[in-house]
């Protein structure tokens, strides 16, 4: 058999025998579950839990960078047996079929996340519990319960109360200066690519994809999964909107990683059940190919794939209503008062990004701008945004 060496020389990805990446969050997801339901005490002493969650908006880069780096995770020799990584989708599970581009990236990686027992979300009992109980003054509560945050560094603001929980930060937004006391000052337990007043990489995923790199270049074998390697990939292009140089969000990280999992990604295991249509698309007669004769996925045919279903005008229009556009993309943000002894309350206000003209989202429903604005008013409400 050819060695490594030989496989990167002439950029043939080498056989693998490792567990897949969708088969290692259904693994994870079930073993947890199983786990967690037959534990006596909802945070059992002989394990201690890392979620791994992203923001709140929960868009392609904070789902799949989560999912990616538990797998990144898995990797590394841990001689902790006691200690879960489990990666969550942070946001409830109703809200996942609005987020078209992730749960079609989802679909073409061969990742189920339609039953219970796929996915972990936010809103799922074990999780909510876990998050109810995990959290205390006391140092052996904060010992069971670790959270990774992934695509933001300030923890959500509904969750507060586990600030002092938070161990690493993988993030490209402006660092706000939170939790840098309860994590150590290395760069791999707080990572914010943001430097000189812009970000340093166009994803997190990324960030996920250079430390996958590391992992396995530290075991001298590297090939990635199909469903792994399309998953990153995907991301990264839509967040670099394919590295077009007009955008400016594109960088030479996220160039490298585009290059390297188009390079080093075993693309001849596509699942057998993926959309052969939509495989087509991918996969064209304009693909590159490898040393191997392994057809790459075409990049351009990818990202416009993905990026239609995001911006898909009869979907935004026909298929959902104010409430569903308001929350598609929704973040929260806490004004704390100016000072400890101050008696103003905090504030709180929400954002949420619609990919709609301003007529098209006020003129959903007959009553025009009045029966906008009680639309509005009724979410602000149910989010606790005053």
């Amino acid at each position: 058999t050819e060695t490594n060496d030989e496989h990167r020389n002439n950029g043939t990805p080498p056989a693998t025998t490792r567990i897949s990446f969708a088969k290692h969050l259904s693994m994870t997801t079930k073993q947890f579950l199983q786990h967690y339901s037959s534990s006596s005490s909802p945070t059992p002493q002989k394990k201690r839990y890392n979620i791994i969650m992203g923001n709140e908006a929960g868009d392609a880069d904070s789902i799949i960078s989560s999912l990616a780096y538990s797998y990144v995770k898995s990797l590394d020799d841990n001689d902790d047996e006691t200690l879960i990584q489990q990666p969550i989708v942070c946001i409830p599970k109703d809200d996942l079929p609005l987020r078209r581009e992730t749960t079609l990236l989802l679909d073409l990686c061969g990742i189920p996340y339609r039953r219970s027992d796929d996915l972990l979300f936010i809103n799922d009992e074990s999780i909510e519990t876990l998050l109810s109980h995990g959290h205390g003054d006391n140092e052996e509560k904060n010992h069971i319960l670790q959270l990774t945050l992934m695509d933001h560094n300030r923890i959500k603001s509904s969750l507060n109360h586990l600030s002092s929980n938070v161990v690493e930060i993988v993030d490209h937004h402006q660092d706000e200066g939170y939790h840098q006391e309860t994590m150590t000052t290395t760069t791999t337990s707080r990572e914010i690519a943001f430097e000189n007043g812009k970000a340093t990489v166009g994803s997190t995923c990324t960030l996920v994809a250079e430390r996958l790199f590391h992992s396995l270049e530290k075991k001298d074998e590297i090939v990635i999964d199909y469903s792994l390697g399309l998953a990153l990939l995907g991301v990264i292009l839509i967040d670099t909107m394919n590295m077009n140089p007009n955008a400016g969000k594109g960088t030479k990280r996220d160039e490298a990683m585009i290059h390297s999992l188009l390079k080093y990604t075993d693309w001849s295991n596509k699942d057998s059940k993926n959309d052969e249509k939509l495989q087509e698309k991918i996969f064209s007669s304009s693909s590159t190919k490898q040393g191997n004769g392994q057809v790459q996925p075409n990049c351009a045919a990818l990202y416009e794939l993905l990026q239609s279903s995001k911006f898909d005008r009869a979907f935004w229009e026909d298929e959902m209503n104010v409430r569903d556009c308001l929350r598609i993309d929704y973040k929260r943000f806490q004004v704390s008062p100016p000072s400890p002894t101050t008696t103003t309350t905090s504030l709180a206000f929400g954002m949420s990004s619609v990919l709609l003209p301003m007529d098209s989202l006020v003129y959903k429903k007959e009553g025009g701008m009045a029966s906008f604005q009680k639309e509005a008013q009724d979410y602000m409400e149910s989010v606790n945004v005053n």
